[in-house]
């Protein structure tokens, strides 16, 4: 009967620890998303030829979520990282003087690029501080095709 109860405590104290070890995996989890102070999703972009001039621009619409108060109302900065398929750099865009955010709302990212021979690029976008030394945000990314 001793056998038993010892064998009944070894498996409660295992399933105890393996319980505590992922409601602290889940909090760990949690707290890495919350270090993110605004949300953000690709609403919309695209990889078109300019009508007006000669070039194509790639262009993103992004939706963002305050998610610290702090940040309401306040002056941020955006980047739109843009490269080929096998990971070159094309060009890093973002706001000259940065722009003012609510709490929730969308912002337009666009660029132009130039060379005919680009048929197809990755964009990645976050949200930055305005001095653009801090990242705000998650980062999104698509892959465009003209």
């Amino acid at each position: 009967m001793n056998v038993n109860i010892i064998k009944m405590s070894i498996g409660f104290n295992f399933f105890f620890m393996v319980f505590v070890i992922g409601l602290m995996s889940s909090h760990a989890i949690a707290q890495t998303y919350s270090q993110e102070k605004i949300l953000i999703s690709l609403d919309s972009a695209e990889f078109a030829t300019l009508t007006s001039s000669f070039g194509y621009q790639v262009k993103a619409i992004v939706a963002y979520e305050i998610i610290d108060p702090l940040y309401i109302n306040a002056k941020i900065n955006g980047v739109m990282e843009i490269s080929t398929p096998d990971g070159t750099l094309i060009k890093i865009s973002s706001f000259p003087n940065g722009f003012d955010v609510a709490e929730n709302g969308r912002i337009q990212f666009a660029s132009t690029i130039n060379d005919p021979q680009i048929g197809a690029v990755n964009i990645n976008i976050v949200l930055m501080n305005l001095e653009k030394t801090s990242v705000l945000s998650n980062v999104v990314s698509t892959t465009l095709i003209r």
